[in-house]
């Protein structure tokens, strides 16, 4: 449902990588790797979270609590440096995995109809979801019919912010998908 209105909205460079459509494994064979990476990220998350999050206080990780140095009047403690600090190593992990694979996947031919958006269109397209999304978050986070939890506004509308882009896309799916209809 989300596949071909996602590639249709992406770059041409992009959607022209990436296949219309992929086989679900259908053999344990096939599938083994997948549950077992999922296993292990799972794993490796908690165990990070356990170790980087202040919330969680072992022995072992008491220094990590203590701030460590003061960076434009905030105190920053081991634990905070651990977790942006890995998120900054993954990011670039996940750069180079994307340069390499953008290097390596051909681009495809593709026919006019399975592509169908001009750039504008694009473009248009994900303003206007990016505002709505923005939009529904900042006025959720402060809003009495509606419980996020986090410790500021921030973090409150980023919380906010996930259902509102869940929304967005399904909207959008469902209408790319009519419009396709239309012009078949």
């Amino acid at each position: 449902f989300f596949r071909r209105p996602l590639i249709a909205l992406g770059p041409a460079g992009l959607s022209a990588r990436l296949p219309t459509a992929t086989p679900l494994p259908r053999t344990f064979a096939a599938l083994w790797p997948i549950l077992l990476g999922l296993l292990l990220g799972a794993i490796t998350h908690l165990i990070w979270d356990r170790l980087t999050t202040i919330e969680w206080r072992i022995e072992l990780t008491r220094p990590l609590l203590s701030p460590l140095f003061v960076f434009f009047g905030h105190p920053l403690t081991g634990y905070q440096l651990l977790r942006h600090g890995s998120a900054v190593i993954g990011l670039g992990l996940l750069a180079f995995w994307l340069l390499r694979w953008w290097r390596q996947t051909p681009p495809s031919m593709r026919s006019a109809t399975d592509l169908p958006l001009s750039q504008r269109a694009r473009g248009l397209i994900i303003v206007a979801g990016l505002l709505a999304v923005l939009a529904f978050a900042l006025l959720a986070a402060d809003s009495p019919w509606f419980d996020f939890d986090g410790r500021n506004r921030l973090g409150r509308s980023v919380r906010a912010a996930l259902p509102a882009l869940s929304s967005v896309l399904l909207i959008y799916a469902a209408a790319w998908h009519r419009w396709q209809r239309r012009i078949d």
